[in-house]
């Protein structure tokens, strides 16, 4: 015998049923996909705004570096770091330089000599320097000529400093050794005292043209019988060169 089941009254769904378990089972889909959407947009939002605080903008030759800071939307100028600094300025106290020079000087009679030489040069304050000077001399007097070999202190005062040019005065003296005497019917063996003045004129690269005049006088104060002395006026040329 068939028993024919009676179908229960909650298994029955009526078209309405249905349609309002569609409708809750989408909107909760919408909800989910709305809340993702949103989480995504969001974190995507949070990347340019990281890098925003954290931008710069390196420099490049003559273009200025920036930096862009979370809280201002001008880029801000960063101040600039030279590689290189800025090289003294001639003169200045604490800084040393060599010089080259060469020299032609006479008497207003037959008594002519010439001078190649070099110094180092210490600047104690600005524009003030002591000088040490190395230098070969050629004598052409009457009688037998002579070279010699002669070292010098001098004291140089720069009184008046421009960016491309100088004008000083020095004096000092020094010591001399010859082959034969000088003046011919002297010695020796000489001191060198002398003072005079001259210029100095920017060339390139912090070298320096010099020229200048000084009253140059030879004599052995003495230490020997004959002391006839030579008083000259020496013209110099030279270049100027920071060590």
């Amino acid at each position: 015998m068939n028993i024919q089941e009676k179908p229960s009254f909650l298994s029955v769904r009526s078209p309405f049923d249905c349609s309002v378990r569609r409708l809750m089972l989408g909107t909760t889909a919408l909800a989910g996909a709305c809340c993702l959407t949103v989480a995504m947009a969001a974190e995507v939002a949070a990347v340019p705004e990281a890098a925003a605080e954290n931008a710069v903008i390196e420099q490049s030759g003559d273009v200025e570096q920036f930096v862009v800071s979370d809280d201002a939307t001008v880029p801000t100028p960063i101040a600039q770091s030279s590689s290189e600094a800025e090289p003294p300025a001639f003169g200045t106290a604490g800084t040393q330089r060599w010089y080259v020079h060469g020299s032609v000087a006479g008497d207003l009679d037959d008594d002519f000599w010439g001078m190649v030489g070099g110094g180092a040069t210490h600047f104690f304050a600005d524009g003030h320097s002591v000088n040490l000077e190395l230098n070969g001399f050629a004598f052409d007097q009457p009688g037998d000529d002579a070279v010699g070999l002669n070292l010098n202190l001098l004291l140089r005062s720069h009184w008046l400093r421009r960016e491309n040019w100088s004008l000083y005065v020095d004096g000092g003296a020094g010591i001399i050794g010859t082959t034969n005497d000088v003046p011919s019917d002297g010695s020796s063996f000489n001191f060198t005292p002398q003072v005079g003045g001259g210029a100095t004129f920017n060339l390139q690269d912090e070298k320096r043209l010099m020229v200048g005049l000084r009253w140059h006088h030879i004599s052995n104060a003495d230490t020997f019988e004959s002391n006839p002395g030579l008083d000259t006026l020496q013209g110099y040329v030279g270049v100027n060169l920071p060590f």
